[in-house]
C-alpha cells in the first residue's frame, strides 16, 4: 500500500487542476484511508506563494455523463456477476448516429474502449460501478474518424449518442485463448518458414485487441435475451404473458428502443420441448421482436443509452 500511495503522490503531486479528478477516485477500492486521501487533495492546492505564476482556480471539465443511478447498477452486478466463480465479463462504449442524429459518421462507433471484469468467486469485491464511472472522462476526449465521409479528420462524441453495453453471459475464455493462440502461431509460421515473410505483424502488434475480439465472440451460455425492439404496450404485454406461460423470466430491461427479456437458461432447461420451440421459433417470428440470442450484450440499467435512462422494469 505504502508503494502505491507514493506512487500517486509522484504522478499527482507535479500537476495542477487535477481536484475534479482526484475527487472521484474510488479510494475505498484503493486501500487508501482517510488520512492518506486527505494529504493527497491538500498537496493539490496551490500555494499561494506561487499565485504570480497563473491562476489558482482548478481548471474543472465537463466530463461525459454515462450513469443516472447507482443502485441500478449495483443490482445488475449482483443478478448477473457477483454470484460467480473465476469468470470473465466484458463492458464496452458505443456510440450510434440513430441516437444522436448531429453525428457525421454514417455509421457511428459500435465499440470501443472494451474492459475485462474478471470474478475470482463469488466473494469478489464489487466492481461494475467503479468501471462504469472510469468511462466518465472530460467530454471531447472520445473521438471518431471520419476518413472517406468529408474534409474533417474526426469529430468529437458526444455523450447523447453513448452507451455502455455488457455481456450477460460469462466469456469462454479457452476458447478465446485458443483462438488467438492458432491465429499467432499461423501468422509465426509464415514469418519464419517463409522465405517472403508474409506473415501479418499487426497480428502481434494487437494481440491484446484480437483476444478481446475473441472474448466477445465467444460466450457461456448462462442467460438468453429476448430483444423487443418496440415500446407498443399491447405487444410487450403479450410476449411477457407468453413467457409467463413458459418459463419463469429472469429480469425485464428497458431499453431505449424497447425490452430485453432475460431468461435463465437453468430455468428454460425445464420448460418442455414445446415450450422451447415457441420461444426460439414462433417468439423469434413476431412482429416487435428483433431476435432470441444465446449471448445478448445488453446496456446496463442504471447508465443512459442514448440520452434514454435504462432501467429494470418488474413484470
Amino acid at each position: 500500500m505504502a508503494a502505491f500511495y507514493s506512487l500517486v503522490l509522484a504522478l499527482v503531486l507535479p500537476l495542477r487542476g487535477c481536484e475534479a479528478i482526484v475527487a472521484t477516485l474510488p479510494w475505498r477500492r484503493m486501500g487508501v484511508n482517510a488520512r492518506q486521501r486527505v494529504a493527497v487533495q491538500a498537496a493539490l492546492v496551490p500555494d499561494p506563494a506561487s499565485a504570480g505564476d497563473g491562476p489558482n482556480e482548478p481548471i474543472v471539465a465537463e466530463r461525459y455523463e454515462l450513469i443516472h443511478d447507482l443502485d441500478q447498477i449495483r443490482k445488475f452486478e449482483r443478478m448477473f456477476y457477483a454470484p460467480s466463480t473465476d469468470s470473465t465479463f466484458v463492458i464496452y462504449l458505443a456510440a450510434r448516429k440513430k441516437y444522436d442524429p448531429r453525428m457525421k459518421k454514417s455509421t457511428g462507433k459500435s465499440c470501443f474502449c472494451r474492459k475485462k471484469l474478471h470474478y475470482v468467486n463469488p466473494y469478489s469485491p464489487a466492481r461494475l460501478e467503479y468501471d462504469v464511472q472510469s468511462y466518465m472522462v472530460p467530454m471531447g476526449t472520445y473521438r471518431i474518424s471520419l476518413r472517406g465521409e468529408g474534409d474533417e479528420v474526426e469529430e468529437e462524441i458526444r455523450t447523447e449518442s453513448m452507451a455502455v453495453y455488457a455481456s450477460l453471459n460469462p466469456r469462454d475464455t479457452a476458447k478465446a485463448a485458443a483462438e488467438l493462440f492458432n491465429t499467432m502461431s499461423t501468422q509465426l509460421t509464415q514469418l519464419t518458414v517463409q522465405a517472403s515473410g508474409s506473415g501479418d505483424m499487426h497480428t502481434f502488434a494487437r494481440k491484446a485487441a484480437r483476444h478481446m475480439n475473441h472474448l466477445c465472440k465467444y460466450g457461456t451460455r448462462n442467460f438468453i435475451g429476448i430483444d423487443l425492439d418496440t415500446k407498443d404496450q399491447e405487444t410487450y404485454s403479450q410476449v411477457i404473458a407468453d413467457l409467463k406461460a413458459r418459463v419463469t423470466i429472469h429480469a425485464v430491461i428497458e431499453t431505449r428502443g424497447g425490452y430485453h427479456i432475460i431468461l435463465a437458461k437453468s430455468e428454460l432447461d425445464k420448460a418442455s420441448q414445446v415450450d422451447k420451440q415457441f420461444i426460439y421459433t414462433v417468439l423469434k417470428e413476431r412482429e416487435g421482436v428483433d431476435k432470441v440470442s444465446n449471448d445478448l450484450f445488453s446496456p446496463i440499467p442504471g447508465t443512459y443509452q442514448g440520452g434514454h435512462r435504462v432501467r429494470f422494469v418488474d413484470f
